[in-house]
């Protein structure tokens, strides 16, 4: 059992609100167990935020039959706006990265150049918006996967006074002064840190 199944266990059978940024298709790139536990927990209110249409087709079909759970196709970023994606989807080069989507250029070409991707314009809302649109004033369980957003996604639930009981967000293309920020803020609060790379995993 890793770290994250054992946070999750906490909240086995109990109500719980679970925010997951990123969610994929639900079932691919290490989510399989986390997909396994939100089925098996009818009890949890479920927010799965991915912005890319094939991945949210693919999302609202894995999950057809589970209650409660809320679908939102948009991106968690600072302001209301559209913002140019870069997506390589799971039917490009055989699947071979299959769903890997981000906002920052530099990180395709620098980290996955050969790899094909294409541009889609995507809506993205501050994540006020998802708290105020499920009357959220806490979150007891956060997973966000970003591709390189994540520092920015994180700094805004924060300072938004929003504090999960468990988080696991991704760390790989965090800058240096946004984790610096963030694990103090953590600290702060009285979290529990984990672990800090691939993935943060922290509990408080």
């Amino acid at each position: 059992m890793t770290t994250w199944d054992a946070l999750l266990d906490i909240f086995e059978n109990k109500k719980a609100t679970l925010v997951q940024i990123g969610a994929n298709d639900g079932i691919s790139h290490g989510d399989e167990s986390l997909y396994d536990t939100i089925k098996r927990n009818s009890a949890w209110k479920k927010i799965l935020i991915e912005p890319v249409e094939e991945n949210m087709n693919l999302l609202r079909t894995n999950y057809k039959d589970v209650e409660n759970v809320f679908f939102e196709q948009v991106a968690i970023g600072n302001e209301e706006s559209v913002e140019t994606m870069y997506i390589n989807t799971v039917g490009n080069d055989g699947g071979l990265f299959g769903a890997l989507s981000t906002f920052k250029k530099d990180i395709t070409e620098r980290f996955f150049g050969h790899v094909t991707f294409k541009r889609e314009d995507i809506e993205v809302k501050p994540f006020s918006y998802i708290l105020d649109k499920y009357n959220i004033n806490e979150i007891d369980i956060l997973q966000s996967d970003t591709e390189g957003y994540d520092g920015v996604i994180l700094n805004q639930i924060l300072d938004l006074g929003i504090f999960p009981k468990i988080l696991k967000v991704e760390t790989g293309f965090m800058s240096g002064a946004e984790a610096t920020r963030i694990l103090e803020i953590l600290r702060d609060q009285g979290y529990i840190i984990l672990q800090f790379s691939p993935d943060l995993i922290a509990g408080r």
